[in-house]
Formats: C-alpha cells, structure tokens, sequence
C-alpha cells in the first residue's frame, strides 16, 4: 500500500523550508527578476529556461518533479508482473536517449567536459544532457530498482547474492570518477567518436548502477567494517538538504582560502593536494552550517507543519 498524503507530506515538509530559505538568502546577493523568482519558487525556472536563482536549484527542480510523479509511476510499476523489468526497460530507454541526443548534437562528444575545464561557454547540448529533468532520469529509476529489488528480495534470494557484486559496483564507480576528462591529450580522447558518445552519454547510469550495487552488497551482508560509514552516512543524510542547498558559498569561501582566487581558469590547473583541501573545507563548513539548519530550522517547522496538517 502507497500512502501518497504521508510521503508528499514528508517530502514537502522536509524540501520547502529550506528551499525557500535559501530561495531568499541567494536573491538578496543577485539582481532581481521577478519572473526568475517565480518559476524558482514554483520549481520550473531551469525547465522553462528563465534559469534558477539558487545555484544549485536545478537539481532541486528535477529532485521536485520526480517526487511528484513517483508515486503514480510505482503504482504503476508494481501493477507490473516483472516491475524489475520494466523499469530496467525504463533505464535503457532514458540512457539512449541520452546518447542519441549527444549523437545527432553538434558538438563532439569530446568537447562536452573539456570546454567547461577549458574555461569556454558550454554547448546547448552540453547544457541540456545536464540539466534537462529528462536526461536526469536515470539515477531515480535506479534507486528505484534498488529499493524494489531489496524490499522483494526473498531469503535464498539474498543468500545467493554474490559477495563481489559491491566490488564490481566500487570499480565502476571509480572508473567514472577518475576518468581524466580534464585533460585534452589524455588516452581518453584517442578513443574513436563512437565510444565517446556511448559513455558520456551513459556515464550517468553506470555511476548509479555501480553505487547500488555496493548499498545492495552492504545492505543484504551488512558487513560490520562498514558500521561507521553507515553511521556517518546516516548524520549526513539528515542535514543533506541543508548540505547541499548552501555548499556553494562555502566552495567559493575554501577556495579563497586556499588559492585566494576564484578565477575559473586558475582553479582548472590546481594539484590534486589543493583540490582535496578545497573539498575538506567544503565538506566541514557545508556540514556544520546544515546541522545548525536542522536543528533551530528544519526539524521546527517538520515537525510544525506535520502536526498542523494531522
């Protein structure tokens, strides 16, 4: 059984406060324009091109979107003899989409990271693989899979699962992350056109189905050296909103910090050594900053608004 009031009403009371709050903090510091503002607070301004004054707004406005559609696409799903299926239908679609589009573009596949490294406006297409609601589909279906297959999983099921499976996810995973984009001789861009389309175009989908399949290894082994990752997953995950609405500022702030610039080609040469010194500063204000959200902001008005509305 779905409860649809129950998890909109959760959904809702956890995002708006924090939304509005950082709709706000950010309009003070940018110049304003009322329609922007509008579709920002009705989250459409990025899928209607009149862009979002948050900066990271866009992820907000995809995140948004899928809520709303989730339940009646479960629904929907789960009516399904093989729900696994189809949503696995689901993902190649999405993800081959995602490469068509990039096929039939005019830019080359290879110009999709290195202009924005190099510093140079970022092609139409390159915009719209990245901040298109559609083309951001395929993590969600994912995560989808994730949960059904997990809450379905019978005990022979589990007991068969093969102990590799979150090692083969944790390859994956870093084969996405370190794969040197950033460099414009890099062995990367030897490779012929068609390769390149095929992952860039789905880079996306292997990163999420890598990362399920290490939650899936550690949920059904429940390895004990993974305890404290847990744990410090579990306390990010509470403020993750706060986290990841404000860590911008603070990006800029570490930057300053540790470079004294924010120049855009300055940050493209930086040493890997300065690039985690970056992130640590990052990750320590941005999570700081959002467990004092949680405490005096978010779990007030949560617990307000779900008390008003029983």
């Amino acid at each position: 059984r779905i409860d649809v009031r129950s998890f909109v009403l959760k959904r809702l009371s956890r995002i708006l406060p924090l939304y509005y709050l950082a709709l706000l903090l950010f309009q003070l510091g940018s110049p304003f324009d009322p329609l922007q503002f509008a579709l920002s607070a009705v989250f459409l301004g990025v899928t209607l091109g009149v862009g979002n004054v948050i900066p990271v707004g866009w992820s907000m406005e995809v995140m948004m979107l899928f809520f709303l559609l989730m339940p009646a696409l479960l629904t929907l799903i789960l009516k399904c003899t093989r729900p696994l299926l189809i949503l696995g239908l689901a993902i190649l679609i999405t993800t081959g989409s995602r490469v068509a589009y990039l096929h039939i573009s005019d830019i080359s596949a290879g110009r999709v990271f290195l202009d924005t490294y190099q510093s140079l406006p970022a092609s139409d297409a390159a915009k719209h693989l990245y901040y298109h609601p559609w083309f951001r589909l395929p993590p969600f279906l994912v995560g989808m899979g994730l949960a059904i297959a997990y809450y379905r999983a019978s005990s022979s099921a589990v007991k068969h699962s093969w102990r590799g499976l979150g090692f083969a996810g944790l390859f994956m995973i870093i084969i996405c992350c370190y794969t040197p984009v950033h460099i414009e001789d890099a062995w990367l861009y030897r490779l012929p056109e068609p390769v390149l389309v095929v992952y860039f175009g789905s880079s996306i989908t292997i990163f999420s189905v890598g990362l399920s399949m290490v939650i899936w290894n550690s949920l059904v082994f429940g390895a004990k050296w993974m305890s404290p990752l847990g744990q410090a997953c579990k306390t990010i995950s509470q403020c993750i909103f706060g986290i990841y609405l404000f860590h911008m500022p603070f990006l800029a702030l570490a930057a300053v910090m540790v470079l004294r610039s924010t120049d855009r080609a300055q940050l493209a040469t930086i040493s890997v050594a300065q690039t985690w010194m970056i992130f640590t500063l990052t990750a320590i204000f941005s999570i700081i900053f959002a467990q004092l959200l949680l405490r005096y902001i978010e779990i007030p008005i949560m617990k307000l608004l779900r008390r008003l509305s029983s």
